[in-house]
């Protein structure tokens, strides 16, 4: 029986993808252990996978309670100064633990103890990109999510190129190289430089997990790249509570609103959009995000978690932070969308998913319930942003299952990887 152990190292918008892998290899009959936060520990086991803990809960719920996390240069280091970089050590030690049993490991671009792992007890690594960001490209590249660098995606060859060299040497070194050198060396390896980009290097496959028509392969991509589509959980693998089914069904289809499970402290925004959709008098539906909003009976209902699959086919719009997971959940459903994108990869996505012309997209800048009414008013009222939804939401309906051609791809892997073993 080959065995697999899968990272998850970040938000709920990290783990879920991951879950479905593991979920699909798991069908075929490998064992496969997940590790992932403590916070996730139940929606793990719900799956029906082995879990192993890595990281601290209290530390994720301070991090996504943290406001800096939506700041668009702040938000990169707090992430990886309380969720990524603390995970390390304890994903290294399940990595040494089960080593001598792994036949691969699976876990994000940025998960260091498992790539450090990799390189210390020689084992294949499979790396994860849900956003096409984490490519770097001299030909076409996404728009980066530095404020300093974010039109840079635009010029020359051998201006891109010199812009990742700025990127490692300004951001990603003198957060990244202190830290995983220091680990690095405490488990016998060198220093190395150029963090950020090394997972390319160390990784035998790269999964990235979104279509070749929202961002096509560059021909200066990695050669060991494999595009899957978005990593939708199968249909119905989760259903809505009985009281937000009962509060849609009471009226017109509401609009939903959600900042993103990274967002904690979404007070404020939440607040802008009640009031957008008074304006509009619509009903709204809040997923997460701080509680204790007045409930309006038949207007108004906040709920801590709800399945978008289920829930987004029977909205209006979504109005959300422009994460890929969301966003890509919203064009299944053939729903409008208001991007309002914060950090992270969240920026290149809007720009995508406005050019696609089923979504509208606003700067944080200029949050004022205004102008948040005046978009919605215009994604609801003008019935091309819908024709474009529904269209776009028949042609995912006939794609292949991204999760059935990473595991095919992983299953080769790991016959290679054994035959190789056996000749050693």
């Amino acid at each position: 029986m080959s065995k697999i152990l899968v990272s998850a190292i970040g938000s709920s918008g990290d783990l879920f993808p991951m879950v479905g892998l593991a979920t699909e290899l798991q069908r075929r009959g490998m064992e496969v252990r997940l590790i992932a936060n403590p916070h996730y520990r139940k929606v793990v086991e719900k799956f029906g996978l082995q879990f192993l803990a890595a990281g601290s809960a209290e530390k994720l719920t301070s991090c996504f309670r943290d406001p800096r996390i939506c700041h668009p240069r702040k938000g990169l280091h707090i992430g990886f100064q309380t969720l990524t970089l603390p995970a390390m050590g304890d994903v290294f030690r399940h990595v040494e633990r089960h080593r001598d049993e792994a036949d691969v490991l699976i876990g994000g671009e940025y998960d260091f103890g498992l790539q450090v792992a990799s390189e210390k007890f020689d084992l294949p690594l499979v790396s994860v990109a849900l956003t096409p960001d984490k490519f770097r490209s001299t030909i076409k590249n996404a728009k980066l999510p530095w404020p300093m660098l974010a039109h840079w995606h635009r010029g020359p060859r051998w201006w891109k190129k010199w812009q990742f060299w700025m990127m490692d040497r300004l951001f990603a070194d003198p957060l990244l190289s202190k830290p995983v050198n220091s680990f690095r060396s405490s488990v016998g390896l060198k220093p190395v430089r150029s963090l950020a980009y090394r997972w390319v290097k160390l990784s035998r496959l790269i999964l990235a997990m979104f279509p070749d028509w929202y961002a096509a392969a560059q021909q200066d991509w990695p050669v060991q790249t494999l595009q899957t589509g978005f990593p939708f959980l199968p249909q119905g693998s989760q259903q809505l509570d009985p009281s937000v089914t009962e509060f849609v069904e009471r009226g017109d289809p509401p609009v939903v609103f959600t900042p993103g499970s990274y967002n904690l402290h979404s007070r404020g925004l939440t607040e802008v959009c009640l009031e957008a959709c008074k304006k509009l008098n619509c009903r709204l539906v809040v997923v997460g995000g701080e509680s204790g909003f007045d409930q309006m009976e038949d207007q108004i209902m906040q709920v801590p978690f709800a399945p978008f699959e289920s829930l987004f086919k029977r909205a209006a719009a979504v109005v959300h932070h422009a994460g890929i997971g969301t966003t890509s959940l919203g064009m299944r459903a053939g729903v409008p969308q208001l991007l309002i994108p914060g950090p992270f990869s969240s920026g290149d996505t809007a720009r995508r998913a406005t050019r696609l012309g089923t979504s509208l997209s606003l700067s944080r800048r200029h949050l004022r319930a205004t102008a948040i009414a005046n978009t919605l008013s215009e994604l609801l009222s003008n019935p091309e942003f819908s024709e474009r939804s529904q269209a776009l939401a028949r042609s995912l309906a006939d794609t292949v299952d991204p999760f059935r051609l990473a595991a095919d791809k992983i299953e080769e892997l790991v016959c290679v990887n054994k035959k190789l073993t056996k000749m050693k």
